[in-house]
């Protein structure tokens, strides 16, 4: 189906002025628009968590439009109520990583063993980075391991598993960030430095 330009431009600069008016039935209808873009910003738009907020977001999650989950991805992040475990397995690799963030924003633990999942075998880096950061955040024993094997990834991946390390108390970190001096990346090699460092 065909969308008029003009149409869509209307309708996005409708969202955005019921979100400055905070009309929220105006963005909970537009977040049924036949067109992905405008759902995306209604999404982006809703604000408070009442029922029938948290109702269009969930529902998002499921919307066929990547860029419409991407959104309800962000929009979880305040909004506790809600549980991203369906964005993680999604089958988009945009969707995940927005995930993997969210998850770690929450800073939930509900999700770990699924991050580890994604952290250790998600064939996109860009997942593998962000559930890396999210089990930083999250700084669960039972993770470490993960993210001490990330530092066998690519070189953004091993940037950010150095990172991850230093919320860990845990003499198999500081032995694992001492490793990354050697590290054949340079950023890597002066991340380790800063964190070992002495205050």
């Amino acid at each position: 189906m065909a969308f008029h330009p003009d149409a869509i431009s209307n309708s996005l600069f409708e969202v955005a002025i019921a979100a400055r008016r905070g009309e929220v039935s105006t963005i909970l209808a537009k977040a049924q628009s036949p067109h992905g873009q405008v759902r995306a910003a209604a999404i982006k738009a809703l604000s408070g968590d009442d029922d029938i907020v948290i109702e269009t977001i969930e529902k998002a999650f499921s919307d066929p439009d990547p860029a419409v989950r991407v959104a309800a991805a962000y929009a979880a992040i305040p909004r506790p109520r809600l549980n991203v475990t369906a964005l993680l397995r999604d089958s988009n690799p945009e969707v995940v990583e927005t995930a993997c963030f969210a998850a770690g924003e929450i800073a939930e633990d509900s999700n770990r063993k699924l991050l580890e999942k994604i952290a250790s075998a998600h064939p996109e880096a860009t997942c593998r980075e962000s559930a890396i950061a999210a089990l930083g955040v999250l700084g669960n024993a039972g993770s470490l391991e993960i993210i001490i094997a990330a530092l066998d990834d690519k070189p953004y991946i091993r940037r950010r598993a150095v990172v991850a390390l230093a919320a860990f108390d845990d003499l198999r970190a500081e032995e694992a960030i001492k490793k990354c001096l050697l590290d054949r990346d340079h950023q890597v090699r002066q991340l380790a430095e800063d964190l070992l460092r002495p205050d």
